[in-house]
């Protein structure tokens, strides 16, 4: 019985670990530069040669000098960001991209920079400390930094560089926004395995179980669940309920108070409905609540029938009054319950 109940399990699960595992891979993959920037580690800006500089290099260092500006970046009529062209290495050249915060300072250096190539000034002070990370330039990018480079009269192209240095980004985004979105992707593989792993080591029949442990009845269970027919994949008797899919759900009748439909709704934008699951709510005398899932409000209303057919003590249907008193005065529905139940027996000669 227990490998049959953790096959099911196991099947109904797997769809869900594809389902994650599959999700969180796509989302790793599109995170791809960030991860090979954290496994980099961060790299010295000043010693960099022009062959160690590669895409989703994360580095650190200061700016001696900025050449030139070769694009800018607008929304409306925001500017994003401003790109400029700074010494690498040996004598090569590369972008830099800053937000709009920093283009004071970088015009403030490009200014120093060209008045100390023409002699005006005996060296550049001004310097500019980053942090960011080194990835390859877009097309238009690389167009636009050619252009200018020539235009200043590089003859050697051979120095340019296709990669500028994005200032204050880590990875593939804003720093620490990709972080936070591989933390998303592994949470999901870990759930995705989690699932797996609690299916395959029987993890889902815990309460039954601890319940034939506790009362050596296993055999008797095991009969009720070959012999008993199933509505909508949970059998119930006068003995026992037991629900199989995901979880299962189990519990010993007697041990059942209140049992009702439960319908929850996930809604977009709180009025449009995206999706509904169903399932029926098994309220114990010890406060405890199980879920048994169903595919549909009439199938819940077939088992509820059913209960009230085996188990006419149990109270069917939910109310917001039987709400509050299972939570607040749960023992007047326990005795009334229980009162119920003498009534059913007397009447079947128990």
């Amino acid at each position: 019985m227990f490998k049959e109940l953790k096959m099911i399990s196991l099947k109904t699960n797997l769809i869900t670990f594809i389902l994650l595992f599959a999700v969180g891979c796509v989302g790793l993959w599109a995170e791809w530069k960030t991860i090979r920037t954290v496994v980099g580690g961060t790299s010295d800006l000043d010693e960099l040669t022009a062959d160690q500089i590669h895409d989703a290099m994360y580095v650190e260092g200061t700016v001696w000098g900025i050449y030139d500006a070769y694009a800018n970046t607008t929304k409306g009529t925001d500017l994003v960001s401003q790109e400029y062209i700074i010494p690498v290495g040996e004598n090569e050249y590369m972008g830099m991209v800053v937000k709009p915060k920093y283009i004071d300072q970088c015009d403030a250096l490009m200014d120093e920079t060209w008045a100390y190539l023409f002699d005006e000034v005996d060296t550049i002070t001004g310097q500019f400390r980053v942090k960011g990370t080194i990835l390859s330039m877009s097309d238009d990018s690389w167009r636009y930094f050619r252009e200018v480079l020539k235009e200043d009269g590089m003859e050697d192209m051979d120095l340019a560089l296709r990669y500028y240095l994005v200032v204050d980004q880590y990875g593939g985004a804003e720093t620490g926004e990709q972080i936070i979105a591989i933390a998303v992707w592994l949470i999901l593989w870990g759930i995705a395995f989690w699932t797996l792993i609690s299916a395959l080591t029987g993890r889902y029949q815990k309460d039954l179980k601890k319940y034939c442990e506790e009362t050596g009845a296993e055999s008797k269970v095991e009969q009720f669940y070959r012999n008993t027919a199933p509505i909508h994949n949970l059998r119930l008797s006068r003995d026992y309920i037991l629900g199989t899919g995901e979880k299962t759900c189990f519990l010993p009748s007697d041990d059942l108070l209140w049992a009702y439909t439960y319908i929850e709704k996930r809604k977009k934008y709180g009025v449009i409905t995206v999706s509904k699951h169903v399932s029926i709510k098994f309220c114990s005398k010890d406060g405890t609540q199980r879920q048994h899932p169903v595919g549909s409000e009439e199938q819940g209303k077939q088992i509820l029938e059913q209960i009230q057919t085996v188990l006419p003590w149990v109270i069917v249907g939910y109310s917001d009054e039987l709400a509050k008193t299972y939570r607040s005065d749960r023992q007047s529905m326990i005795k009334a319950v229980e009162e119920r139940k003498l009534q059913s027996d007397s009447a079947f000669g128990l």
